[in-house]
């Protein structure tokens, strides 16, 4: 048989998404249905949320969806990200293992925008199951494939993250490009204006105040740290227990990263590479893919 992930997709049904998610309904009194081209959409609950944006589980002929809606109305730089996040989804639309844009609505208020629906994201994958060497040259290969997409289109996605890897039909599709930003095409680099990922998988020069700069390579570290967590179900430095040293400690990540010789070398080889200091030295995503 090939990976044993291909069964995600048999394990994963929408008729069990119950148990893939902790679905909070909203109050009573909220609207429960929403309407996007005149097409009316069944709220079953709120699936994720965070600052001024909400993603609710909506449901259409028995067809499941994900809805991403972004209060705006305070906040017009919260627009201005929103609406480049649906530009770049929509040049992208189609493209492998990138989440598929349905249908976005825009009013004063909020800018709701309807997506694939991905039963499971990859960290909750991890959190649940023990990976197998061969489920994670399945999940590597594929973000490596993803990434490599997303890069030839002169984009850094700047937050890389399991819970932005979400499983539909058995693969990883990518998700939230937010903080995603276009290069131009005569530039390797970006300086930073806008926020940065999330801290346990951000690369140092993000974060470093003299350079303050986003590289391919930045997305290139944050694989690696995907990588040592699908291996060892952990980060290698958490930024919840190590806040004071913790910019000091993941600049120099041989200190956690070992090679052991033992059946995980060539993986851990992988990750040393991706965890380079300076973000030139980093492998390239074709590189890491010409040596896969």
């Amino acid at each position: 048989k090939n990976y044993e992930e291909k069964k995600i997709e048999k394990n994963y049904e929408e008729k069990k998404i119950e148990k893939n998610y902790e679905i909070k309904i909203e109050e009573k009194n909220e609207i429960s249905h929403c309407t996007i081209s005149e097409k009316q959409y069944r709220k079953c609950g709120i699936i994720g949320k965070g600052g001024n944006s909400k993603v609710y589980l909506v449901e259409n002929n028995n067809k499941f969806y994900a809805l991403k809606v972004v209060n705006i109305e305070m906040d017009q730089k919260l627009r201005k990200s929103t609406l480049k996040e649906i530009d770049i989804l929509q040049n992208l639309k189609g493209s492998y293992g990138i989440i598929d844009l349905i249908d976005t609505r825009i009013d004063t208020e909020n800018i709701y925008i309807l997506l694939e629906y991905g039963s499971i994201d990859l960290a909750k994958y991890i959190r649940r199951n023990h990976l197998s060497l061969n489920a994670i040259r399945f999940f590597w290969e594929q973000m490596l494939r993803i990434l490599q997409v997303v890069h030839s289109n002169r984009i850094i996605h700047a937050d890389i993250k399991p819970a932005n890897f979400v499983i539909v039909d058995g693969n990883l599709k990518l998700i939230d490009f937010n903080i995603s930003s276009k290069i131009k095409a005569d530039t390797t680099r970006l300086d930073l204006e806008s926020a940065c990922g999330t801290l346990n998988y951000v690369a140092p020069e993000i974060l470093d105040s003299t350079l303050k700069q986003r590289r391919r390579g930045s997305d290139v570290w944050s694989l690696g740290i995907i990588l040592y967590e699908m291996l060892y179900k952990r980060v290698p430095v958490d930024y919840t227990t190590n806040s004071a040293d913790w910019l000091e400690k993941i600049q120099n990540m041989d200190d956690f990263v070992k090679d052991d010789g033992g059946e995980y070398s060539e993986i851990i080889k992988i990750i040393r590479a991706c965890l380079r200091k300076n973000p030139k030295d980093r492998p390239t995503v074709e590189e890491l893919l010409e040596n896969f």
